[in-house]
């Protein structure tokens, strides 16, 4: 079973600055592998899927290492799933006769980074009322965990809304009767 959880975070003003250049770059990626997508299907009619656009990851990191090459490799192969299963919910709502081509998302209404615990993130629970939450090119964030995360970490995901940033903890846990 999974549990999420939701913590507020409060970073740093260097903290929020890095974490704002991570959401720029994720968003600069995402909307990258959309438009290659989009220009594969309009000259070739060729699909281009999400495996074929995590291979060329590597490439992209090592020609940018100040800006993609800075972060987690997992992180961004989320963003891409995260395009992918906006296409697959494309293609069903095509099946279906219904409009709704993916767009670009502009930097600010792209608010949300998923990092894999253990890859690029790690999470310290709270030895009183303050967590810690690591990750790559951000820092440790200190994060208020009003209560406590049962089971195993699986996924962190850095979340802004409005001025306010969050921290959603995704954890496996044992079922309870």
């Amino acid at each position: 079973m999974r549990r999420s959880y939701k913590f507020r975070a409060y970073p740093t003003v260097r903290q929020e600055t890095r974490a704002r250049r991570l959401l720029a770059d994720h968003c600069d990626l995402y909307n990258a592998a959309l438009q290659e997508r989009r220009d594969a299907y309009r000259h070739s009619e060729t699909k281009i899927r999400y495996g074929d656009q995590s291979a060329q990851l590597k490439e992209i990191r090592r020609a940018d290492p100040d800006g993609q090459g800075a972060h987690s490799f997992t992180s961004q192969q989320q963003t891409l799933r995260r395009l992918n299963t906006v296409f697959t919910a494309f293609y069903k709502r095509a099946q279906n006769g219904q409009a709704g081509y993916p767009r670009f998302k502009p930097r600010s209404r792209f608010d949300q980074v998923l990092f894999v615990a253990g890859d690029g993130s790690k999470w310290e629970p709270a030895t009183g009322t303050w967590a810690h939450a690591r990750l790559q090119a951000v820092g440790t964030i200190k994060v208020k965990q009003h209560r406590p995360v049962r089971g195993t970490v699986k996924t962190i995901q850095l979340t802004r809304e409005h001025r306010r940033w969050y921290l959603i903890v995704v954890a496996d846990c044992e079922p309870e009767p």
